[in-house]
């Protein structure tokens, strides 16, 4: 006699094709599945949560003082001084990648771009480029790209506040930032209150050109 001849057929696991049936449940989308909630329905919870929580992220970015900016209210039009309507500069930045809001400092151009920047959450956010010109040194040598600078340059939408107003030391990542995403053709909006000598004085010339060659420039301040 064989050995097969012996085998216990109990204990061979593949002994069916498909073996035993699972215990069919219906879904809250009407799909026959072995668990509730069945994967799609799981997979399109983790990408609303994960939404959420960029949402979430988006909006928090934005400073307390600018909370208020929304596109179409009267507030916005009374505090933003600009040169043309702001719903026709609104449809033009928000059909542009790139966009450069200029001009002097309570002119109102960061709470204009805030107020756009909502129209885009929650794939834009919020980075001061004060706080990106330090990042690096509050953050731990030996630990990798500190996460501001790490989301700065890999945010689908970044709005950049107050370029060139940054101390400008080594560690300052606002250039780094600045190839970074132009490197990758990333979505980039940015204020700043300096002429385009200052900001080649303060980035040089390749990055000051990155910066704004083929940009949508808003002008904010003077006379409308």
């Amino acid at each position: 006699m064989s050995h097969d001849d012996d085998r216990d057929d109990s204990l061979e696991p593949f002994s069916s094709p498909l073996g035993p049936e699972p215990e069919w449940l219906t879904c809250g989308c009407g799909a026959q599945s072995a668990r509730v909630p069945c994967w799609d329905c799981t997979r399109d919870i983790e990408a609303r949560a994960h939404e959420a929580e960029q949402r979430n992220i988006a909006l928090v970015s934005i400073p307390t003082r600018y909370q208020w900016a929304r596109l179409g209210t009267a507030d916005l039009a009374r505090r933003v001084k600009a040169r043309e309507p702001l719903d026709v500069i609104a449809k033009r930045v928000l059909a542009s990648e790139r966009v450069v809001f200029a001009g002097p400092s309570g002119a109102g151009k960061t709470s204009f771009a805030c107020a756009c920047l909502r129209e885009r959450i929650p794939h834009g956010v919020f980075i001061s480029a004060m706080k990106l010109g330090t990042a690096r040194i509050q953050g731990r040598a030996g630990d990798g790209e500190v996460a501001l600078v790490e989301r700065a340059m890999t945010a689908p939408l970044l709005l950049l506040d107050e370029v060139g107003g940054e101390a400008k030391t080594a560690t300052n990542a606002v250039k780094d930032v600045i190839w970074e995403r132009m490197d990758n053709d990333l979505p980039t909006w940015i204020t700043t209150g300096f002429k385009g000598q200052e900001l080649v004085a303060m980035y040089g010339d390749g990055a000051y050109r990155r910066l704004t060659e083929n940009v949508t420039v808003v002008q904010f301040g003077g006379k409308p």
